[in-house]
């Protein structure tokens, strides 16, 4: 038993000692059976949330409004929910309120998917009072009670449906799928942060194609911002879908799947650069990750297969190997010219060094050698010689950078 699920346990266990009925609840219990490692594990207790904070030393008053303490136990992480029924979802989001019950079953029916809707004590015995266990066995992706209700309670449940049919390789049943394309302009709703984190777990899955297919044939993903009026094609092949199916990183997926929604038909093979670069900073990406997807984008939609060796290290330099790997082989699945490469590694390998740090001079040792004062002049000579030296050109020697940094930036006027 590890760490967590052992504290978990013993949380339980000091719940019921208390009077209290105690159980393991939704994700942590649909991976137990599943056989999978869970994430975390979240507790479900008719136990007041005071009366949470009073039976643990160490809590942390997470969400009392809506029932919710994290204790901490032996050092391990885990959120102890009150029984609850909602109240309505104006905003198709959150409910207005929330009222505590005493009973499992109503905390289990206001749940979203059969599959979560499940509960476990702590000697794993396990309470269903919605069939999750069989849709478990059976891979669907059900809604508990009315799927069009439970979509307008809480728009991003469409999504959550798509992101579990492509981490767990289920499909959505049909009156659930049915619900998704009736109920999908509530996903206006959404917040555009909410968004990229269910798209980011769906890049995590092994087949993310389950769950964008979905998306995409319920025409939810029209509605979602910042997509909302803005995608142009959803008529996405086989062969495309496992094309997204076979990239790495999320960063691959997010441009190629960009592409597939963004180009003018299904035929193009155009990266469609304005509309992709236009889009992405509406999502809100980090500086850091919104870098390196623009980037990526520029490299696809500029890419040379008559490029010279001297202009790929310079992309090399410039973009490092990894990101000009991850351009050559959209470039190749966009236009579907698989046979046609650049020697990028062999490149790579011929270069002495890769990055800035490498190079064995720095910009003291140029104001010394020179006697000149600090000005632009100095950092437009160590890129020259940084790129001398991963060309090949001159040796990564201090002397030698001295000598030849000295007669170049001497020749400079600032």
């Amino acid at each position: 038993m590890n760490e967590q699920l052992y504290a978990a346990k013993k949380v339980l266990k000091k719940l019921e000692r208390a009077g209290y009925e105690a159980y393991l609840v939704g994700g942590c219990v649909r991976d137990k059976l599943l056989r999978k490692e869970p994430a975390d594990y979240d507790i479900t207790t008719n136990a007041l949330p005071s009366k949470v904070q009073s039976l643990f030393s160490h809590t942390i008053p997470t969400g009392l409004q809506h029932g919710t303490v994290t204790v901490v136990y032996n050092k391990q992480v885990m959120e102890v929910t009150t029984y609850r029924i909602e109240g309505s979802y104006v905003d198709h989001r959150r409910p207005d309120e929330v009222q505590f019950v005493s009973q499992l079953k109503d905390d289990l029916m206001r749940r979203d998917f059969t599959i979560n809707a499940l509960a476990m004590d702590h000697q794993s015995k396990v309470y269903d009072f919605v069939n999750g266990q069989k849709d478990l066995e059976l891979g669907w992706i059900r809604t508990v009670g009315k799927a069009e209700e439970r979509f307008a309670e809480d728009a991003l449940r469409m999504l959550r449906a798509c992101r579990f049919a492509a981490q767990l390789s289920f499909q959505i049943d049909a009156t659930t799928l049915q619900a998704i394309e009736k109920c999908k302009s509530y996903a206006n709703h959404l917040a555009v942060e909410r968004v990229v984190v269910e798209f980011s777990k769906i890049w995590k899955a092994k087949h993310s194609s389950k769950g964008l297919i979905p998306l995409v044939q319920t025409y939810l993903v029209k509605e979602l911002p910042p997509f909302y009026n803005t995608i142009r094609d959803t008529n996405i092949t086989d062969q495309e879908w496992g094309v997204l199916d076979k990239l790495k990183s999320s960063e691959e997926k997010w441009i190629y799947f960009l592409y597939l929604v963004f180009r003018e038909n299904d035929i193009s093979k155009q990266v469609c650069f304005a509309n992709i670069s236009q889009v992405i900073p509406k999502f809100k990406f980090s500086n850091t990750e919104k870098g390196e997807l623009l980037n990526l984008l520029f490299l696809i939609s500029t890419w040379d297969t008559d490029i010279t060796i001297e202009r790929g290290k310079l992309l090399l330099l410039h973009y490092h190997i990894d990101m000009v790997q991850k351009a050559q082989r959209l470039w190749q699945y966009i236009t579907r010219k698989q046979n046609v490469s650049l020697p990028f590694d062999s490149w790579w390998k011929q270069m002495p060094i890769h990055h800035f740090s490498e190079l064995a001079i720095n910009g003291n040792d140029l104001l010394r050698v020179t006697g000149k004062p600090a000005g632009p002049w100095l950092k437009e000579t160590l890129q020259y010689l940084y790129q001398q030296v991963a060309f090949g050109y001159i040796q990564n020697i201090k002397v030698v950078l001295e000598k030849e940094g000295g007669n170049y930036g001497a020749g400079l006027t600032s």
